[in-house]
């Protein structure tokens, strides 16, 4: 029988694990607030734009509410870039208390991400060809 001892990484900010290292994904993870995004090659404020959310201005959460988080209110905020409005979105939750509900039903990251590889392969089509 051989017995084999091997080192996992886990990242820092999601529960993503592997058996090499992570420097590259933690580099780029949504759960980064110092983050580099790898779609608009942008380096935000992640927490200053979380705190300029319309609705986390406005008040503060009680005990039990719901919030209803709009996909406009965060992709106006980051440009349209789907990933960035993720982060926005993952450290928000993340920051608000534990007791209250967050419904992101408006925010498709899927959608929003196939919207903007079109916008992309558009716009890159149009440098190519001169549209």
């Amino acid at each position: 029988m051989k017995v084999l001892k091997k080192s996992v990484y886990y990242c820092d900010f999601c529960k993503k694990r592997s058996l090499r290292s992570l420097k590259t994904h933690e580099a780029h993870c949504t759960g980064n607030p110092d983050r580099t995004c790898r779609l608009c090659k942008n380096g935000r404020d992640y927490r200053a734009l979380s705190a300029r959310l319309p609705f986390t201005a406005d008040r503060e959460c009680e005990f039990g509410e719901n919030i209803s988080i709009k996909s406009e209110d965060i992709m106006d905020l980051v440009d349209g870039c789907p990933a960035c409005a993720l982060t926005i979105l993952r450290l928000f939750m993340r920051a608000k208390a534990s007791d209250v509900n967050f419904f992101a039903h408006t925010f498709d990251f899927k959608k929003e991400l196939d919207a903007w590889w079109d916008a992309a392969n558009e716009e890159r089509a149009g440098r190519e060809y001169g549209y």
